[in-house]
């Protein structure tokens, strides 16, 4: 069995956005509130906080959320792309295609929603078309095809 990982790369810059605005908003506030600065200082400091905490909640979800693992075996596969899990066996799938962001698996049931494998990582090129290459040998061998 071999297991693929596709993860997306860790959104550092996302989380440090996030945490200048969270600490000059914190600044801010706790200055304005302090030194009884005007009431509309307050308001722009309690936004950038509200900010801050918006981007880091997205920083967060793609961190935990952006994770694409297929495993491959002489049976099928089972893959847990974006949240989503689908498994299948080879001769349940009807063909296979691959774009340059993507690897694509028609079920024979259900050729109009496909399996997605998503390349969330541009840098993980090489590793998705060694994966199309494989999903390619594998389906090949289930249909007793030698070409």
């Amino acid at each position: 069995m071999n297991t693929y990982r596709l993860d997306a790369v860790l959104p550092a810059r996302a989380f440090g956005i996030a945490a200048g605005l969270l600490i000059v908003g914190g600044v801010v506030l706790v200055a304005a509130i302090g030194l009884h600065w005007h009431v509309v200082v307050t308001a722009i400091a309690i936004v950038l906080v509200l900010l801050g905490a918006v981007q880091l909640t997205l920083a967060l979800i793609v961190a935990f959320r952006g994770r694409v693992r297929i495993s491959l075996d002489d049976g099928g596969y089972r893959l847990s792309a974006l949240g989503r899990t689908s498994e299948h066996h080879w001769t349940d799938i009807s063909r296979a295609t691959v774009t340059e962001d993507q690897l694509r698996l028609y079920p024979r049931d259900d050729e109009e929603h496909p399996d997605r494998v998503p390349l969330l990582d541009p840098a993980r090129g090489a590793e998705l078309e060694r994966l199309a290459a494989e999903v390619t040998e594998r389906m090949r061998a289930a249909y007793g095809r030698l070409d």
